[in-house]
C-alpha cells in the first residue's frame, strides 16, 4: 500500500507527552492488501458478532453503534471515536478501556477524526513518546453507504505498536468497515429500516447466508458456500470463483465440486476466460448470438468464445469483483442456452458478491501457511521497494543483492594468520681453542660487532715463555751448526739443522697459539649467547663454548601452523611478518621449508614452517615473537566464511 505525506501531519507538531511521526494516508484508490488482526485466535469474532447483529435486526443507528463497539473491542484500544451522518440521523460515538484517561487521547483523536471526515480516505499517523520512546498510532477508516459513497469513518488509538504493523492495522481496519457498512445495507433491506433501498432486493443475500460466510475458517470454504449459494439463486449450471494473484486468476471454487483440478480441461477453459476477464477491467459475455451488445460487455474475446465452445454453446458471462477500484477476484457463470444473464442481473450479481471480497482475502491471508506467509512477505516487500519515489530503498536492496551475489560466487585473497618466532639465519659458535686460564672478556650478550673485533682473550704469558726459550735454543743450534761447517764436520751440521727444524716448528705452534689467546668475532653481528664476567680467571678446556655470534639483518621466521591448516601451507607462499615490538612494521618473507614432522606448541600439534626474510632494522632480535600472515591464494568468499563452522560440524555431526 503506498504511503502520501500530508502537511496536516508536520502541522500537528508535539502534544500531551508524544511526537508525531508523519501522517500518512491511504488514496481510496490504493488496495487494502494486508490485514493481520492482532491475534490469529479472534481473527473471525468481529465478522461473526457484526453477521449476529445484522441478523437481529433493529435500527441502522444501534446496528453501526454496536458494530463500532465490536470493531473497537477486536483492537482493544485504548479509545476510538465514530462520525457517521446516516439519512437523517448522526451517529457519534466514543469508545475507551483500559486504566488510562480518555481525555489524553480524545483531542488529538477527535481531531485526526475531523480530518479523516474532511478527506475521506484510510489513513494513519504515527507518535512517539518523548520519554520512553513508546510508539502509538492513530489509524481512520470510511464508513460508506449502499452506494460505495462516504458517510463517516472510524478512528481508533492502538498503543504499543510496531513501525512495520501500522499498514497490517489499518488494513484491518478498512476490512472490517467495509464489512459492517455493507451490513448495514443489509438490516436496511431486510425491512427494518424504512423505506430507502439499499441492493436489489434479488440480489441482497440472506441472513443466514451472510452468517455462513462469517464463520468461514478458509478462503476456499467461504467461496465454495458463495458459488454454491448463487448457482442455487440463479438457476446456474454452474459457478466460479477466482483470485487474482499478480496479473494471473487461481481458480479457488466452481459450484458442485469439491475441488479444483487445475490442469482438467474444463478448469483451464474456465482460467483462461477470468484472466481475459481481469485483462479486460470489464463484464465479458458471450452466448449463441455472439454476445450482448451493452456499453460494459464486448462481443470480441476469443477465450470466453472457446469456452462458449467447449460447453456446447451455453451462455458465459465473467465478471470482475473489486476492492478500492482495484480487480481482486473474478466471478464466471455459465447458464443453459436459452436463459442467460441479462446485464442488469449482471450487476446485480456484482453488487451481491462484491462485498465478500475483504473477507476473501483476509481468510486467505489467515489460513497461510508458514513457507506462503514468507513467500507473501517477501513478495509484499518487493513490491514495496520497486513502487515509485523509493529511490533509497532500492539503492539498499540493490547493493545487499550485491553483496549477496559477491558471497555466494565471488573469490578473495585467503590470508592465513599464525604465530612466529624470530630465529638468526645462522650461528657462529666462539669456543676455547685450547685448555688455558681466561684473561678478560670484552663484550656481553646482545652486544652488536664487527668482524675481527676482540670478544676475549687468554692467558698467554706461559706460552710468551715458551717462546722465548725456543728463540733461545734455535740461536745455540745455530751457533752449534756454525761451528761444525769451520771444523768441516757435515755429520754435525746436518744434525745442528735438523734440530733447528724441529725447534722451529714448536715455535710456530707456540705463536700459533699465542695469536689463538685472542678470540675475535668471526663477522658482522650480535652476540646472541655468552657472558664471561664470572670466569674470568677460571681454567677452560679445549672446546668450552664461549659466544653464539648471529648475523644482523639476515633472519629466519619459524612459524607455527595449526593442524587444520597445514593442508593449505606450501613452499614457496610469502607473506607478511608484523612483530609485537612495532606492529606498526611489516616485512616480506617466503616460506623456504616445511617440517615433516608435527611438534607440540602450548599443548597442541602445530606443524613448523620456516621463512626467510632480511631486515636491516635494528630493533630485531632473536626471540622475538609476532604474527605472521601467509597469502594462500584466491578462494570463494563463502568458504572463507564458513569453512570453520563446516569444519565443525562435519567433525561433530559427521556430515
Amino acid at each position: 500500500m503506498r504511503l502520501r505525506s500530508s502537511s496536516a501531519g508536520k502541522k500537528s507538531g508535539r502534544f500531551c507527552g508524544w511526537e508525531t511521526r508523519g501522517l500518512t494516508e491511504h488514496p481510496t484508490s490504493s488496495t487494502i492488501d494486508q490485514a493481520s488482526p492482532p491475534s490469529d485466535g479472534a481473527l473471525v469474532d468481529p465478522f461473526v458478532e457484526i453477521a449476529a447483529l445484522a441478523r437481529r435486526g433493529g435500527s441502522h443507528i444501534s446496528f453501526l453503534t454496536n458494530a463500532f463497539r465490536r470493531i473497537a473491542a477486536y483492537f482493544a484500544c485504548p479509545y476510538a471515536a465514530i462520525h457517521v451522518s446516516y439519512a437523517a440521523e448522526v451517529v457519534q460515538d466514543d469508545w475507551h478501556t483500559g486504566s488510562t484517561d480518555p481525555n489524553f487521547w480524545k483531542s488529538g483523536l477527535q481531531q485526526f477524526l475531523t480530518e479523516s471526515l474532511a478527506e475521506p480516505a484510510p489513513r494513519a499517523r504515527l507518535l512517539r513518546s518523548r520519554t520512553d520512546r513508546t510508539t502509538a498510532a492513530y489509524l481512520a477508516s470510511p464508513v460508506v453507504d449502499d452506494n460505495g459513497r462516504p458517510i463517516g469513518a472510524i478512528a481508533l488509538v492502538l498503543v504499543p505498536i510496531a513501525d512495520d504493523e501500522v499498514e497490517d492495522r489499518l488494513s484491518t481496519l478498512g476490512t472490517l468497515a467495509r464489512f459492517a457498512s455493507y451490513t448495514a445495507g443489509l438490516v436496511k433491506s431486510g425491512g427494518q429500516g424504512g423505506g430507502s433501498t439499499g441492493p436489489a432486493a434479488g440480489s441482497a443475500a440472506p441472513s443466514a447466508a451472510l452468517a455462513r460466510a462469517a464463520t468461514c475458517r478458509t478462503m476456499e470454504e467461504l467461496a465454495f458456500a458463495i458459488t454454491n449459494d448463487l448457482c442455487n439463486k440463479l438457476d446456474c449450471e454452474q459457478v466460479a470463483l477466482g483470485i487474482v494473484v499478480g496479473r494471473r486468476v487461481r481458480v479457488v471454487s466452481i459450484s458442485g465440486m469439491d475441488t479444483v483440478r487445475r490442469q482438467s480441461p474444463g478448469v483451464v477453459h474456465l482460467r483462461g476466460a477470468m484472466e481475459e476477464c481481469l485483462d479486460a477491467g470489464t463484464p465479458i459475455a458471450f452466448d449463441r448470438a455472439g454476445g450482448w451488445a451493452t456499453d460494459q460487455m464486448s462481443q470480441s474475446y476469443r477465450l470466453h468464445k472457446q469456452w462458449h465452445t467447449a460447453t456446447q454453446g451455453d451462455a458465459v458471462v465473467s465478471i470482475p469483483l473489486r476492492e478500492a477500484e482495484r480487480i481482486c477476484a473474478v466471478i464466471s457463470i455459465r447458464k443453459r442456452a436459452d436463459a442467460p444473464l441479462s446485464s442488469e442481473q449482471i450487476d446485480s450479481v456484482r453488487e451481491r458478491v462484491e462485498p465478500f471480497v475483504p473477507a476473501l482475502r483476509l481468510t486467505d491471508r489467515a489460513a497461510r501457511s508458514f513457507v506462503r506467509h514468507a513467500c507473501d512477505s517477501l513478495g509484499e516487500s518487493i513490491k514495496a521497494v520497486m513502487a515509485p519515489r523509493r529511490l533509497g530503498r532500492k539503492i539498499t536492496v540493490g547493493l545487499a543483492l550485491v553483496a549477496v551475489t559477491w558471497f555466494a560466487f565471488g573469490t578473495v585473497n585467503y590470508d592465513l594468520t599464525v604465530p612466529c618466532i624470530v630465529r638468526p639465519a645462522q650461528i657462529r659458535h666462539v669456543t676455547a681453542p685450547f685448555e688455558g686460564v681466561l684473561a678478560s672478556a670484552s663484550v656481553l650478550e646482545g652486544d652488536s660487532v664487527r668482524q675481527g673485533q676482540v670478544l676475549c682473550r687468554l692467558d698467554d704469558r706461559d706460552l710468551v715463555q715458551q717462546r722465548t726459550e725456543l728463540l733461545a735454543e734455535l740461536a745455540v743450534l745455530e751457533r752449534t751448526k756454525d761451528r761444525a761447517m769451520a771444523e768441516s764436520m757435515p755429520v754435525e751440521v746436518q744434525l745442528a739443522l735438523a734440530n733447528q727444524h724441529l725447534v722451529q716448528a714448536k715455535l710456530d705452534i707456540v705463536n700459533q697459539r699465542i695469536e689463538q689467546t685472542v678470540l675475535r668475532a668471526p663477522m658482522d653481528g650480535v652476540i646472541v649467547k655468552g657472558d664471561l664476567r664470572k670466569s674470568i680467571g677460571s681454567v677452560v678446556a679445549r672446546g668450552d663454548p664461549f659466544f653464539e655470534v648471529a648475523p644482523l639483518g639476515d633472519w629466519t621466521l619459524e612459524l607455527e601452523v595449526a593442524e587444520s591448516a597445514s593442508a593449505d601451507l606450501s613452499t614457496a607462499m610469502t607473506g607478511l611478518f608484523a612483530g609485537y615490538a612495532r606492529p606498526d612494521e611489516t616485512h616480506e618473507f617466503r616460506i623456504a621449508r616445511v617440517l615433516a614432522e608435527a611438534q607440540i606448541r602450548q599443548g597442541r600439534n602445530a606443524y613448523i614452517a620456516e621463512a626467510d626474510f632480511t631486515a636491516q632494522a635494528g630493533w630485531i632480535r632473536p626471540g622475538m615473537e609476532g604474527v605472521a600472515k601467509i597469502h594462500v591464494g584466491p578462494r570463494p568468499v563463502w568458504w572463507i566464511t564458513l569453512h570453520r563452522v563446516i569444519d565443525y560440524l562435519r567433525m561433530s555431526l559427521w556430515l
